[in-house]
């Protein structure tokens, strides 16, 4: 097995490519929120991004966004790869600012550019019987938060400390019966995983009231205010002990199909000793042997989505500290310097490489260096490095995981590599 030398650097022109073929773009168009949940990144749990203001998005800021996009891709339209591009809306909860979401909708409908667009939304679907006729009218693609029954839902409360379940319980009902159809295609939910839940329980729920498998979400360990880190553990809970621990476990393996976490490993490990796996576009013209470079776990800026926050930062993702922005939009011009955004995300690999490169895991490593809470510093540690034995023992463990269940291979070339 070859050794990876040297972590691989990007350039200005791997960030164009990727906003010539950006797949989504999410606008934060609000920060306010009808309920104040307990682990909420803008609660009291977290330091790492910016205070809920009670700020609105404004109409203009978007529209220099989409106008600036435009001009890429009718410019660039020949090194498109991608021919849709997601249009979401986040919070805050979205809903609590409606009429912009009607005004971009209806300026995306009348923008002529060389691709398509849809609509998506994450929603605490509390708002969701005031505006469900529209978000199908729309085709929207909704995501809904939920994570579980009543008790298991404890920590989604409104602002006064009340429940908020039995409405949003019975709005989903009541979309789920007006709209079979859309609901079956277009709705989804995901399950924030705490102390008040499991995986077992929260994915038989789901399933039964509404016929939908979850993802799920482990709370963030990074920007945990130093004050609250005994809450924080109180309240975390592992995502792979959650499964391992349902009564059911091999039901809930197959439920959950590529959601579950050993099924995304396997797949990471194959694509890293797979030698027709390429990352990007550029690899496949990249005469120099980059067999021995890595990445990280860290994604390309703007290779999944572009994240813009109710106040005009703007982020490769919603999870990302805003401290890490990498450009803004005000007054009318969108400001991306593509050099400036390539330096910074070199000089971050530039402190990660020296533990990278003696990582064992490195080849297929699952870790956004914006996530390890001391980046920041001059010598950041890595919680996800490996040495030798613990890879070995890791590697082990995915082969005999593939040997008992040989079914996960198939689902991983059929269903999700295809996707």
């Amino acid at each position: 097995m070859n050794t990876p030398n040297r972590l691989r650097r990007i350039t200005a022109e791997n960030v164009s490519y990727e906003i010539v073929n950006l797949k989504q773009v999410v606008f934060e168009v609000t920060d306010e929120c009808n309920l104040s949940c307990k682990y909420c990144l803008y609660g009291g749990l977290y330091g790492g991004f910016d205070h809920q203001e009670t700020n609105y998005l404004q109409f203009n800021d978007v529209k220099t966004v989409l106008d600036y996009l435009a001009d890429v891709w009718k410019t660039h339209s020949s090194l498109a790869e991608q021919g849709v591009t997601y249009i979401g809306f986040y919070g805050g909860e979205p809903l609590l600012n409606y009429g912009l979401i009607q005004k971009v909708v209806n300026y995306v409908e009348g923008m002529d550019v060389p691709r398509s667009f849809r609509f998506s939304m994450t929603s605490n679907c509390l708002l969701l019987d005031r505006y469900m006729d529209y978000l199908v009218e729309k085709n929207f693609y909704l995501l809904c938060s939920l994570d579980g029954n009543k008790t298991a839902n404890g920590y989604r409360v409104r602002k006064d400390g009340s429940s908020s379940f039995d409405k949003v319980f019975s709005n989903i009902k009541r979309l789920k019966e007006k709209y079979p159809e859309y609901f079956e295609q277009n709705v989804s939910f995901n399950s924030v995983l705490h102390n008040l839940n499991s995986v077992q329980g929260t994915s038989e729920f789901l399933k039964t009231e509404f016929g939908k498998t979850p993802s799920f979400s482990e709370l963030s360990p990074v920007g945990v205010r130093p004050e609250k880190v005994p809450e924080f553990r109180r309240t975390f809970q592992d995502l792979n002990e959650s499964i391992h621990k349902a009564k059911d476990y091999d039901n809930l393996r197959l439920q959950l199909g590529a959601f579950n976490p050993e099924t995304q490993s396997v797949m990471r490990y194959l694509e890293a000793y797979e030698d027709n796996t390429y990352y990007s576009y550029w690899d496949l013209f990249d005469d120099n042997d980059s067999s021995q470079d890595i990445m990280t776990g860290t994604c390309v800026p703007f290779g999944r989505k572009m994240f813009v926050t109710v106040d005009g930062k703007i982020l490769p993702c919603e999870r990302i500290p805003h401290r890490f922005s990498l450009g803004s939009v005000s007054n009318g011009k969108v400001t991306l310097d593509y050099d400036a955004i390539a330096k910074t995300f070199n000089s971050l690999l530039d402190k990660m490489e020296r533990q990278c490169i003696a990582c064992s895991r490195n080849r297929f490593c699952a870790q956004c260096i914006y996530q390890i809470g001391s980046i920041d510093q001059a010598c950041p540690r890595c919680e996800s490095y490996m040495t030798k034995d613990q890879f070995l023992r890791f590697e082990n463990s995915i082969l005999r995981y593939l040997h008992e269940y040989p079914e996960t291979y198939e689902l991983i070339m059929k269903r999700i590599k295809a996707e």
